[in-house]
């Protein structure tokens, strides 16, 4: 599998990068079909993503295969640990290109959006476990997005993607939230503990406002301005904002937005 995966990556055109890719998904699943595999680093694997979940539950492995035009087509795994009702691996199946509004959409493993998964939160809702990815998208040369996706898992323990839990941003349809910017820069989005301002108040003492702050953990990104207002919209000249943050807090089962937070620790 490493020798595969890095004859993917150097491969010289896109048809034999299909085929190694396609060797190597195979051998990868069989492979996880093995007893032990949620339990091994795979740490010689290094051209491809594996995280596991805070609670045990499950691991994704995924990978990127890129392409002579600048665009990328998306792989990955969810294995289940042998300690959940059911052992299972499911194939995620890359369906960006034909989501015509993924903002909304619901998803599964068959109708996956495709990103490389760096972090994951766990949060509840009610009875329902959340985990909530932190994800990057090589979109194309000129465009790059960050995404904030949910994955919950139903009573048959089959993975969706996708939830109505995010609130203040856009309209409560949202299932997932996309930043679009520029593929020239590179944009902050993690998971940080963070101070917020919850109260400003007159000191007429001082004859000033003082703030009173809390700390919280929350999801915390640039903001992201085109640099002159004629390019509003067009998403490749998106540039981070070197002052100005905003915010997801989750409170009471939702992540809150919460526009140009004071950031006092430097985000990670």
């Amino acid at each position: 599998m490493k020798v595969l995966s890095q004859e993917m990556q150097k491969a010289e055109n896109d048809s034999v990068r299909i085929i190694f890719n396609k060797q190597f998904h195979e051998t990868l699943y069989r492979t996880l079909l093995l007893e032990g595999s949620f339990d091994y680093p795979f740490d010689s694997l290094r051209t491809i993503g594996k995280i596991t979940s805070p609670d045990k539950k499950f691991r994704i492995f995924n990978w990127n295969l890129p392409k002579s035009d600048g665009t990328n087509i998306y792989f990955g795994f969810i294995l289940l640990s042998q300690k959940a009702k059911m052992h299972a691996i499911y194939d995620l199946i890359d369906c960006s290109d034909s989501i015509p509004q993924p903002e909304i959409a619901c998803l599964d493993d068959h109708s996956w959006f495709g990103s490389l998964y760096y972090k994951i939160i766990v949060t509840k809702s009610d009875d329902q476990k959340f985990y909530t990815l932190l994800g990057l998208d090589r979109l194309n040369n000129q465009l790059t997005q960050k995404v904030i996706d949910v994955l919950y898992f139903d009573n048959a323990n089959h993975p969706h993607f996708g939830a109505k839990i995010f609130r203040n941003y856009g309209n409560d349809q949202i299932c997932r939230v996309l930043f679009k910017y520029s593929s020239s820069a590179s944009m902050l989005l993690t998971y940080d503990n963070q101070y917020i301002i919850k109260n400003k108040k007159w000191n007429p003492t001082k004859k000033q406002f003082e703030n009173e702050r809390e700390k919280a953990w929350m999801i915390v990104s640039d903001e992201l301005v085109p640099p002159d207002p004629q390019l509003e919209g067009q998403f490749e000249y998106y540039m981070p904002s070197s002052e100005i943050f905003n915010a997801f807090i989750f409170n009471e089962g939702k992540w809150n937005f919460i526009k140009n937070v004071d950031v006092r620790n430097k985000p990670n």
